[in-house]
C-alpha cells in the first residue's frame, strides 16, 4: 500500500516542480566545484548555458609561474556568502576585453589570452572586476576585465 502511494506521489511531485519554472543550475565540472564555484545566483540557467564555465569576481593575484589568475569570488556558504580564491589557469587562445568605468569605454586588449593579460599593467589588474566565460573542453576563454580608469 505504501509503495503504491509513493508511485502515485512521485509523478505528481515532478509535475508540480516543472510547473514552478524553477531554473536548473549547472556546475562547470568537478575541478570548478572543488576550487569553489560562484554562487547559484551568479550562474545562468542550465537551458541557456550549454556547457559553459563561468567565473566572476575581483582579481586578487596574478601568478605568472602557473599562468593563472586568482579570482576572489563570493560563493554561498553554510552561514551565508563567503569569499573564496579561485585559481583560473589561462593559455594563449583567450580573447581579453578591458572596460573602464570612468569613460564607459570597452576595447579588445588582445586575442592571445595569457600573453595579453601579462601585458596589462599589474596595477590595472589588481582589484579589477573580472568575468571569465569558456568551455570545460578547451582552455579558450572570453575574459572581460573592468577597471576604474584607463591608465595614462
Amino acid at each position: 500500500m505504501r509503495t503504491a502511494k509513493m508511485i502515485l506521489f512521485l509523478p505528481l511531485l515532478f509535475l508540480a516542480l516543472m510547473a514552478t519554472e524553477a531554473p536548473g543550475y549547472y556546475f562547470g565540472g568537478l575541478d570548478d566545484y572543488a576550487a569553489g564555484v560562484p554562487s547559484q545566483e551568479d550562474k545562468l540557467p542550465f537551458m541557456s548555458s550549454g556547457r559553459e564555465v563561468l567565473y566572476s569576481g575581483t582579481v586578487a593575484d596574478i601568478e605568472p609561474d602557473s599562468r593563472s589568475i586568482l579570482i576572489r569570488s563570493r560563493v554561498s556558504g553554510f552561514f551565508g556568502p563567503e569569499l573564496v580564491g579561485i585559481p583560473v589557469q589561462m593559455n594563449n587562445t583567450g580573447t581579453v576585453n578591458i572596460c573602464y568605468r570612468d569613460t564607459g569605454e570597452c576595447e579588445i586588449a588582445g586575442t592571445e589570452g595569457w600573453d595579453t593579460i601579462s601585458s596589462i599593467p599589474r596595477e590595472t589588474l589588481l582589484n579589477a572586476d573580472i568575468v571569465v566565460v569558456g568551455y570545460a573542453e578547451d582552455q579558450s576563454r572570453l575574459i572581460t576585465i573592468t577597471t576604474d580608469s584607463k591608465p595614462a
